[in-house]
């Protein structure tokens, strides 16, 4: 069990369940600073990020919001949460070889985990055009982030006839452990609860509270900017059917998928996760001032944007084998196909 976390916990008499998620993925004892293990062999999970396939269709896709913008001659590109950097180095080297000379490209990745960092600077020691956070905003700006929305930190609600509770995260000294009570809500989280879920009576959910402050960031940071987010989520009208009473949260360890109690028992050893509530996603970044396009399927997006052209030049490749096993992971309704969700946000156009 994650000490300091703990300490924290006793220390505080208790945390709302979106602090105690963001110290146990980012905090000294979190996740992604000193457990992170990502891949199908030996990982927790894996995701669209460690398929090269999926990073030189991206190329594709920034390659021709690049003629859009009317070719200019500098370029950034900006991965949020780029976890142990195989989406930079597969993306960079599609990039090397349909833009070599053309633009000039900074590729910056946004990483809160020192120890992820760390593999990243080793994986992608020999592209100079890495840098880490130094966001340049008179640059032309191309976002990508993948699977970075449901780990942001979430409430955890409950409705009641008469209003809402929120879960706090507490030491319980009589059985030596963490666990979860509930309280009323505050203004905020009670007013997100009834804007974006409207459960029914007894129902559980998740709101994210930090959903403002992310996309005003992003709106500042560049001018023009292109962003896509890719996702697993649910809608106001899927929350207010009633069709998860029990909410969507959950922990990933071992490719096996852990419940609220499993994530309390080891709290920093335990992915945590939460569906990204796509009605408040989009309308937070109209709000904040993007135009929002309208949500895609993953394959949909994918094969619009030029996979299998992506996949024709890789299968050419020794480099890149098992192409066609990626295609169908990436875009089959059976795979990732429709159980992500592809977010398109631009400004400044």
């Amino acid at each position: 069990m994650a000490a300091g976390l703990v300490q924290e916990v006793r220390r505080a008499g208790g945390l709302t369940f979106a602090r105690f998620m963001s110290l146990a993925l980012y905090g000294e004892d979190g996740y992604y600073n000193r457990r992170v293990r990502i891949g199908e062999e030996g990982g927790d999970f894996y995701t669209a990020s460690g398929m090269p396939l999926f990073a030189h269709t991206l190329a594709l896709w920034a390659e021709r919001v690049w003629r859009r913008w009317r070719r200019p001659r500098y370029l950034q590109v900006v991965e949020i949460g780029p976890g142990q950097g195989e989406f930079a180095q597969a993306f960079l080297s599609a990039w090397r070889t349909q833009m070599d000379k053309v633009c000039e490209l900074r590729y910056v990745l946004v990483e809160r985990a020192p120890g992820l960092r760390r593999l990243q600077r080793e994986r992608l020691r020999t592209f100079p055009e890495v840098v880490w956070d130094d966001i340049l905003a008179d640059w032309p700006t191309l976002v990508v982030g993948n699977e970075v929305l449901d780990a942001l930190p979430v409430e955890r609600v409950r409705r009641r006839r008469d209003g809402w509770d929120q879960a706090w995260v507490v030491w319980d000294e009589a059985r030596n452990r963490l666990a979860l009570i509930w309280r009323p809500t505050d203004g905020l989280v009670t007013d997100l609860a009834y804007r974006y879920v409207d459960c029914p009576v007894n129902c559980q959910a998740e709101v994210a509270v930090s959903l403002t402050e992310f996309f005003h960031h992003l709106r500042r940071m560049a001018v023009p900017l292109s962003c896509v987010f890719f996702d697993y989520g649910i809608t106001r009208e899927e929350w207010q059917a009633g069709v998860r009473p029990n909410g969507t949260l959950r922990g990933y360890q071992g490719h096996r998928v852990l419940d609220l109690d499993a994530i309390l028992d080891c709290p920093g050893a335990v992915d945590v996760t939460a569906d990204v509530n796509w009605t408040q996603v989009r309308e937070t970044a109209a709000a904040s001032g993007f135009t929002v396009l309208p949500l895609r399927s993953q394959g949909q997006f994918l094969l619009h944007e030029g996979i299998l052209q992506a996949a024709e030049a890789l299968a050419a490749t020794a480099a890149w084998p098992n192409v066609a096993e990626q295609i169908k992971r990436l875009t089959l309704p059976t795979f990732m196909g429709e159980r992500f969700s592809v977010l398109e946000l631009r400004a400044g156009e």
